[in-house]
């Protein structure tokens, strides 16, 4: 995967999700410990606020999890069409 050109192909864009994944994931760790931490270290807008990030890393997520999921698809799809895959070769039954 090159810098210049993230979505080369298809598994380089699936990669790309994955980090985006890995990204949210971290962020939502760090949200997750604020949320944790004793309300009186945080005002109460602060948490509505805190609570409301949470809740959109999370959809976020989602979203991502399930464009990785389509890309996957069109991975294997792509793969059926053009023969990519290898085949398996299956004994005769006599």
């Amino acid at each position: 995967m090159t810098t210049g050109n993230v979505f080369e192909n298809i598994e380089s864009a699936h990669e790309y999700m994955g980090l985006l994944c890995e990204t949210l994931d971290e962020a939502a760790e760090t949200i997750a410990a604020e949320l944790d931490a004793p309300v009186s270290s945080t005002h109460g807008r602060q948490q509505d606020a805190l609570r409301l990030v949470d809740y959109k890393l999370k959809v976020l997520r989602q979203h991502f999890v399930a464009s990785r999921l389509v890309l996957n698809d069109l991975r294997t799809l792509r793969r059926y069409l053009f023969s990519e895959r290898e085949t398996v070769q299956r004994p005769v039954l006599r």
